[in-house]
């Protein structure tokens, strides 16, 4: 009988090896409780590794903002920036690399976090596209695929020591891929709608922020105008 830790492990390795073959035949048998925990894992293990490749690196946080600066210095329209805009990097000590770890050691909560705003999102763009499918929208199936489209992640710690974030973003373009399989195969959909709906929360979002910024603009512009016709 295959033992709770190998089913975990198997089904983690095909979510991401297999993931068309996972979400169509394998999905419906993965307990809520197992996705969280594959969810938890990738993520613990994601930040464990970027902070390794940082601590072999000898290189904090600060120090890759540092090169981002020395990058932005040779372009003649970043010289005129103030200094007092960059954080000054110390020295890296006990006490800097205990800072270090933080995103380590908080790591659960901030994926807990994720799913469950990842879930919110899904909810929102499945709710208002998926509305034909054959399969009932449930708050599980959306937990459970906002969990396990975070195991990609686990490549943007092994692509780490990549310069310039790159291996985050090969992570995130591999984490979208999934993502589409999943809601793809789960609600019976094609990949372009499955697409749209990972995309427009985001879009609404994004939306909802542009004009509430555009009306602080507006209500602070008034007031200034006001004030100065007094």
């Amino acid at each position: 009988m295959e033992t709770q830790m190998k089913k975990l492990i198997r089904s983690w390795r095909n979510s991401l090896t297999q993931p068309e073959y996972f979400y169509k035949n394998e999905f419906d048998h993965v307990k809520t409780s197992e996705a969280l925990a594959l969810g938890l894992i990738s993520i613990w293990i994601q930040d464990l590794l970027e902070f390794l490749v940082r601590l072999i690196k000898n290189e904090s946080y600060l120090d890759s903002l540092n090169k981002l600066r020395s990058i932005l210095e040779s372009v003649p329209g970043w010289r005129q920036v103030p200094e007092s805009i960059w954080l000054q990097n110390p020295s890296l000590s006990g006490p800097t690399w205990v800072s270090e770890a933080f995103p380590v050691i908080l790591s659960p909560f901030s994926a807990l976090a994720k799913i469950g705003f990842g879930t919110l999102a899904l909810w929102v763009g499945v709710s208002l596209l998926f509305r034909n499918s054959p399969r009932a929208i449930r708050a599980t199936d959306l937990l459970k695929i906002s969990a396990l489209s975070l195991t990609p992640l686990v490549f943007a710690g092994l692509l780490s020591f990549l310069p310039f974030g790159l291996g985050g973003f090969i992570a995130w373009i591999f984490a979208t891929y999934v993502l589409i399989v999943a809601l793809a195969h789960v609600y019976q959909v094609s990949s372009a709608r499955a697409l749209a709906a990972i995309l427009l929360p985001k879009i609404i979002l994004f939306t909802l922020m542009g004009m509430l910024i555009l009306g602080s603009i507006v209500i602070l512009f008034g007031s200034v105008a006001a004030l100065l016709s007094s």
